[in-house]
């Protein structure tokens, strides 16, 4: 896919969306990586923000798809399924499961073999799937947590007491 982008983005926004061989290429790799495989629209002007909205991030984004599983699959989810998931805080559906987020809904039983057109390997064989990034989940969290954490400052109340504690 990096080579389809790579293509799509060596020629202008104009040439890509009047080419007829450009444009299904430039709908295929949008729908993939950010509809999850949904249906594009088929204008001008929404195909000319799919371009910019690729050059902007497409990249980044292939470059999280593939960190994250998403894009080697072995498993396949029926495209009407819609479950969340308390225990991983986390909407699973067809566009984003993984086949460690598919052998873990499996084993904890909030995802049922019967939801899945097409059960992933590691379900199969009985092996275990390495989780691909809970360690950069993790650390992120820990970022974000030290970050927003508000430092308490406490106030000298010259010996009265607060309202509340009156």
């Amino acid at each position: 896919m990096v080579q389809e982008i790579e293509l799509i983005l060596s020629k202008d926004a104009r040439e890509v969306v009047k080419s007829p061989l450009l444009l299904p290429i430039l709908l295929k790799v949008y729908s993939t990586l950010y509809l999850g495989g949904g249906q594009c629209r088929w204008c001008e002007k929404s195909h000319i923000s799919y371009y910019n909205e690729i050059a902007a991030d497409g990249l980044k984004k292939l470059y999280k798809m593939e960190k994250s599983g998403i894009l080697t699959r072995t498993c396949e989810l029926k495209k009407d399924i819609c479950t969340f998931s308390s225990a991983l805080q986390i909407h699973i559906t067809h566009s984003n499961i993984t086949d460690w987020l598919a052998c873990e809904g499996l084993t904890k039983g909030f995802l049922k073999e019967s939801q899945f057109i097409k059960l992933p390997d590691c379900w199969l064989n009985k092996d275990e799937v390495k989780e691909p990034i809970k360690e950069e989940i993790a650390e992120e969290k820990n970022i974000v947590l030290e970050a927003v954490q508000p430092t308490i400052q406490k106030t000298e109340t010259r010996g009265r007491k607060s309202k509340h504690n009156r």
